[in-house]
């Protein structure tokens, strides 16, 4: 601030055209570090904003698009102009995760479209949607048995192999029934968002801000209490904090009416974490 008010004065004591070459550089570039310094602030103290600038702007096929505008409720609650960046960022996200059937499962345009469309939502509010955390996506048609953990799922995040798993029965049955806070998709995408946020994402500070000030709160007892009588969260959110994220986030997306109701407080960490 004070040098923004020294650059003030510096103006009126002397008109540009009676300033030499020399002072005329050394003012510009005094306003050129004053501009950087308050991109800095906003940085560090404020949301990340997010710019939707594309160049090109992809565009889906009309059949892709389609399945946006009958199965992603996300997407139909978009603004006409947010609605094709959405499209671009599933244009973008399917070229660079890969999705590969498993047990001689076809992934079809529907598999490819809904999966991306989950991902991209729960990214919506962030610059960078892209994950370096993971690069495949592998399907199963239903639950399957891992040799990693030797025990059957219904969907997993492996960041050593750099993976995310899906039982295509269960994935699509989190779009099918959308108000029951549980989308597979959802939750394991906030596993790999959640390891992301350790990998230097333009969103970490937030993101860990906010997961910090919501562990802080369960340590209220009465806040402990309420979520314990309540039937809103399901019990496998109290399995530990990654499991308890990942079951807010689907509630976030699923249920955001009664969430924002039940748990003002809880909703809130999770929109600034979001960015959304």
């Amino acid at each position: 601030m004070m040098l923004f008010v020294l650059l003030i004065e510096f103006a009126h004591q002397h008109p540009l055209e009676e300033t030499p070459l020399e002072i005329t550089i050394f003012g510009y570039g005094c306003f050129f570090l004053l501009g950087l310094n308050t991109v800095y602030f906003i940085r560090k103290h404020t949301p990340y904003f997010n710019f939707h600038i594309y160049i090109p702007l992809r565009k889906l096929a009309p059949t892709r698009k389609h399945i946006l505008q009958t199965q992603v409720s996300f997407y139909q609650n978009l603004s006409d102009k947010k609605k094709k960046y959405f499209e671009h960022r599933v244009a973008v996200f399917l070229d660079n995760h890969p999705i590969v059937g498993r047990e001689g499962l076809y992934v079809t345009p529907q598999m490819r479209v809904l999966i991306a469309a989950c991902s991209v939502a729960l990214t919506f509010g962030y610059k960078r949607y892209l994950y370096r955390s993971f690069k495949h996506i592998l399907v199963y048609p239903d639950i399957y048995y891992s040799n990693i953990t030797e025990e059957y799922h219904k969907g997993e995040f492996n960041p050593r192999n750099k993976v995310v798993v899906f039982s295509w029965k269960h994935f699509l049955e989190g779009f099918e029934v959308n108000d029951d806070n549980i989308n597979l998709g959802l939750h394991e995408f906030a596993h790999a968002l959640h390891f992301e946020m350790k990998l230097q994402h333009p969103h970490s500070e937030s993101f860990k801000r906010n997961f910090y000030g919501l562990l802080q709160e369960l340590r209220s007892p009465e806040k402990r209490q309420k979520l314990l009588e309540s039937d809103y969260f399901r019990e496998y959110g109290f399995e530990n904090k990654y499991e308890f994220l990942a079951v807010l986030i689907e509630a976030y997306f699923e249920t955001p009416k009664r969430f924002s109701e039940e748990f003002p407080l809880f909703y809130k960490r999770i929109q600034r974490m979001l960015n959304q």
